[in-house]
């Protein structure tokens, strides 16, 4: 997960799971919540996407599931992320969670 490293995106992979036909990927602001589906994948063979609906400096939630032909799994572990604004030196997480309490 991108941890500032990426100007105005987040850089999201996962592993592969032999039996998923494709993924769904959800995106939140809130790490207690599912959000909103913000990539559906045509196949399994997608592991990796870049989101540049984000705002920078802005931490966001992702989960996902692997899916087969009329059933997903259930949501995989939450992971956070957030894309910086400039090419400096990313702002640290701890310092961003602190501003938004």
């Amino acid at each position: 997960m991108s941890q500032g490293w990426h100007i105005n995106k987040i850089g999201i992979e996962w592993d592969k799971v032999s039996s998923a036909l494709y993924y769904k990927l959800y995106r939140s602001v809130s790490a207690g919540s599912v959000g909103n589906l913000v990539l559906q994948t045509t196949s399994n063979a997608q592991q990796s996407y870049f989101d540049t609906a984000v705002t920078p400096d802005t931490i966001y939630y992702y989960r996902i599931q692997s899916c087969i032909t009329n059933s997903c799994s259930g949501y995989s572990t939450v992971e956070s992320g957030y894309a910086s604004a400039s090419t400096s030196v990313p702002v640290n997480v701890a310092t961003l969670l602190a501003n938004t309490t």
